[in-house]
C-alpha cells in the first residue's frame, strides 16, 4: 500500500507549514503572558512592538531585529522621509499601513513597515515590492517630515500663484486705467456679466468706450477687486515704466466696481515712474537757462503705435519744457513732417509698428534732403546687437530700450537738440 493511502487511512495528511506572521513571531519571542499584556495595552496594532519591548525590558530595535531574523526579512534602523509618494496610494493609506516607500535614485524599490500584514492592500496596488522591517516610531517621523515638506511646498505654490494672479490683475487694471487716462478721464466702471468682465469709460468726445476681459485675467481681476485696499499704486505695463497715478477701488454692488484715480508722485521706494514734477538735474537747468523769454520751445515728434505710451511720453516731455507731437506710425509721421507749418527738432521712433515700421521710416526720412540732419532716437525692446547696428547704419542718432529711466531718454533728447542747433548756427 502506498504511503499516501496509509496517511489517508489513518486520517492525516502532510501539510505545508505556513510562513510565520509578525504577530506569531512576536508571541513566540515574548511569550504568551507578555504578548497578551502587550496586545491588551495596544489598541493601535502599530504600537504593539514597542509595548511588548517594554514588557520584556528589552530594546525595541533589538526585539524587531530578532523578529526580522525569524521572518527572514531585512531590518533597518534608519528610515528616510520619501521625496514623493507613488501614484495611487495616499499619505493616509501609508499611515494606516504603518509603512513608508523606499526609493533609490528616484525608483520605488520597496516598502519599509512595522508589520508586513498591514501592507497587503498597498502591495495589491503597487505590486509585490520587497519588505524591510522598521520601528513604527521611525516610520511615523519619516511620514511626518514628508507631510511637513509637502505643506510647505503647497503653501509656497499657493503664494506664488496668488502673487502671479495679483500681478496679472494689476496689469489688466493698469491697462484699463491707462486707456481711460489717455482720454483725460479719471474713472471707469467694471461690470461682471455672464463669465465676462466689461469695463467702460467716457472718451474726450463724450462717447462711451468699452472693453472686455476674459479667462484667467478675469478671474484674477475679480479676486483682486474684491480684496483691494482703498488705494494702490499701479504696476508698470509690460516692458514699460509705471505711471504716477493713485487708484481707488469702490465696490458698488456684487458685480459692479468703480475705479477712480488721481495723479500723485509715488514714494521713492516704489517702482520707477515718470516724475510728476520737472527734473532739476544739470541738463534741465542748463536748457531752461539758455532759452530766452519769448523764444520758441523745442518740439519733439513721437512715433509709436501705442497711444498710451505716447501719451505718457508726451506728458513727461511737456513737463520738461518741450512741445510734443504724436504719430501712430511711420507714414503718418512723414506726412506730418512734410507739412510747411510743422517744425520738429527731434524724432523719437519705435522700431516695431504696423504699416511703415521704424526701419522703413528711417530710410524714407534720410532719403529726404530736408531731414538728413534731423536727430532721431530709436526705441526698441530688442537686445539683438545686429538690429542695433542696422538701425545706426540706417541713420539713427541714438538707441534706447523702452524700459529705460525716462531721464536718460530726456538727456539724449536735449543733447541731440543742442548739437543740432549748434550745427544750424555754424
Amino acid at each position: 500500500m502506498k504511503m499516501s493511502n496509509i496517511r489517508t487511512l489513518f486520517g492525516w495528511r502532510a501539510r505545508k507549514v505556513p510562513a510565520p506572521t509578525f504577530l506569531g513571531a512576536l508571541r513566540k519571542v515574548a511569550g504568551e503572558e507578555a504578548f497578551a499584556m502587550a496586545a491588551f495595552e495596544s489598541p493601535d496594532r502599530r504600537e504593539i512592538l514597542s509595548t511588548a519591548a517594554r514588557q520584556m525590558h528589552m530594546s525595541e530595535s533589538l526585539l524587531l531585529e530578532t523578529l526580522a531574523r525569524i521572518l527572514e526579512l531585512p531590518f533597518s534602523r534608519v528610515v528616510e522621509a520619501p521625496a514623493s509618494l507613488p501614484e495611487g496610494v495616499s499619505l493616509l493609506e501609508f499611515r494606516v499601513g504603518g509603512c513608508v516607500p523606499i526609493y533609490e535614485r528616484g525608483l520605488l524599490i520597496g516598502l519599509c513597515c512595522v508589520d508586513p500584514s498591514f501592507v497587503a492592500p498597498i502591495r495589491r496596488i503597487l505590486g509585490p515590492l520587497p519588505i524591510t522591517l522598521a520601528r513604527w516610531s521611525d516610520i511615523r517621523v519619516a511620514l511626518g517630515e514628508f507631510e511637513s515638506r509637502e505643506k510647505e511646498k503647497a503653501a509656497r505654490h499657493a503664494n506664488e500663484h496668488q502673487e502671479a494672479c495679483r500681478k496679472l490683475a494689476l496689469r489688466a487694471l493698469s491697462a484699463m486705467v491707462r486707456q481711460a487716462d489717455s482720454h483725460r478721464q479719471a474713472s471707469l466702471q467694471i461690470n461682471d456679466e455672464q463669465e465676462l468682465l466689461q469695463y467702460e469709460f467716457q472718451t474726450e468726445g463724450g462717447l462711451r468706450a468699452r472693453g472686455k476681459v476674459r479667462g484667467e485675467a478675469r478671474e484674477a481681476l475679480l479676486c483682486f477687486l474684491d480684496a483691494a485696499a482703498s488705494e494702490v499704486l499701479l504696476l508698470p505695463e509690460e516692458g514699460g515704466s509705471a505711471i504716477d497715478l493713485r487708484m481707488r477701488v469702490e465696490k458698488t454692488s456684487s458685480t459692479r466696481f468703480v475705479v477712480s484715480w488721481q495723479r500723485e508722485a509715488p514714494a521713492a521706494e516704489n517702482v520707477v515712474s515718470f516724475p510728476s514734477a520737472p527734473l532739476h538735474d544739470a541738463s534741465t537747468v542748463l536748457s531752461n537757462s539758455r532759452r530766452k523769454p519769448g523764444s520758441r520751445r523745442s518740439r519733439v515728434l513721437i512715433v509709436d503705435d501705442n497711444p498710451t505710451f505716447g501719451r505718457v511720453l508726451e506728458r513727461f516731455f511737456q513737463r520738461q519744457d518741450l512741445d510734443v507731437e504724436h504719430a501712430l506710425d511711420g507714414a503718418k509721421a512723414l506726412a506730418l513732417l512734410r507739412k510747411d507749418s510743422m517744425h520738429v527738432d527731434l524724432v523719437i521712433c519705435d522700431v516695431h509698428m504696423p504699416e511703415v515700421n521704424g526701419h522703413e521710416f528711417l530710410k524714407r526720412l534720410r532719403g529726404d534732403a530736408r531731414f538728413a540732419l534731423l536727430p532721431v532716437v530709436m526705441l526698441t525692446s530688442d537686445t539683438d546687437i545686429e538690429l542695433k547696428l542696422q538701425l545706426l547704419k540706417e541713420g539713427a542718432d541714438a538707441l534706447l530700450t523702452k524700459n529705460e529711466d525716462p531721464r536718460l531718454l530726456y538727456t539724449h533728447v536735449r543733447r541731440l537738440i543742442e548739437k543740432s542747433n549748434l550745427l544750424k548756427a555754424a
